[in-house]
Parts: structure tokens; C-alpha cells; sequence
């Protein structure tokens, strides 16, 4: 995962957003997305929680990237 720009899990379920600090999305990866990024057309077993996740990337007028990591059930 890119140290730089911002990175947000969306849990689709509450629709809430978590913010991942630079330190800790490495970790966050290996442990819950790693292998299970769905991909238009592509199966992708779930993870132990039963998820799925699909990765959307933007860039803002400042030229920050922002990732959101949208779980998917």
C-alpha cells in the first residue's frame, strides 16, 4: 500500500468510513484484503469475515490520492 494520500475503509453494511493511518495499512491489506479484491467479471473467495472488497482511487484538485477500500458481503 502507497504511504502517500489517504486511504478509507467503507463497511457496507453502516456505510461508516474508517480511516487507516499510514502505519497500519500494510498490515490492514495482508490481514483482510489481500486476495479478495473483486474485479468486474472475476470471483474472488471471501475473506474469514465473509467479505469481498472492491477498490475505488481518486485524485483531488491538489493532486492527493484518496483509495477506498469498499467491503462488499
Amino acid at each position: 500500500m502507497r504511504a502517500s494520500g489517504s486511504i478509507v475503509v467503507e463497511d457496507s453494511a453502516s456505510r461508516k468510513l474508517t480511516w487507516l493511518e499510514p502505519g497500519a495499512r500494510a498490515h490492514y491489506w495482508e490481514a483482510h484484503v489481500a486476495g479478495h479484491v473483486a474485479t468486474p467479471g472475476s470471483a474472488v473467495p471471501a475473506n474469514a469475515e465473509g467479505l469481498t472488497y472492491h477498490v475505488s482511487t481518486w485524485k483531488s484538485a491538489t493532486g492527493e490520492r484518496l483509495t477506498m477500500l469498499s467491503e462488499m458481503c
